[in-house]
């Protein structure tokens, strides 16, 4: 296994977010993390639409906004608890004010998109092909 690859294979708990169009894939990634051992945590617009369907391909599985969500899944993953379904509904709505600023420093001169991060909060566009809108409540 490559060094960089042999990483990801050496964590306790990993996040995947994921669209639509990447979730072959995503689960693709769960499950090959999942076979090596290592807990995985699903979001995005389709597990959150499909939560169960996301649920046979991770550990836990976080439906809407996952800031409040989070610490109360890395407290399952700690306490090795069962595969669940975490609702941002049944936590504090997230405060979008009081977020950190992502520490884009750390990306330096990596050729990560950096736009990421604030796409993931829905997108301003209405293209009818894309669902983002409708379960994000875009204008």
């Amino acid at each position: 296994m490559e060094p960089n690859r042999a990483k990801f294979f050496a964590c306790d708990l990993v996040a995947i977010s994921t669209f639509t169009a990447q979730i072959f894939e995503a689960f693709s990634i769960a499950d090959r993390l999942r076979a090596a051992g290592v807990k995985v945590a699903l979001g995005g617009l389709y597990v959150s639409v499909l939560p169960e369907e996301a649920l046979r391909h991770a550990d836990y599985v976080v439906v809407g906004e996952g800031e409040n969500v989070w610490p109360a899944v890395v407290a399952a993953a700690e306490h090795g608890a069962t595969p669940a379904i975490f609702r941002a509904t049944d936590f504090a709505p997230v405060d979008i004010a009081q977020l950190p600023v992502p520490h884009y420093d750390l990306l330096s001169d990596r050729p990560y998109n950096r736009y990421t991060a604030q796409t993931t909060r829905g997108c301003p566009w209405r293209c009818e092909f894309c669902a983002s809108t409708v379960i994000l409540k875009a204008p």
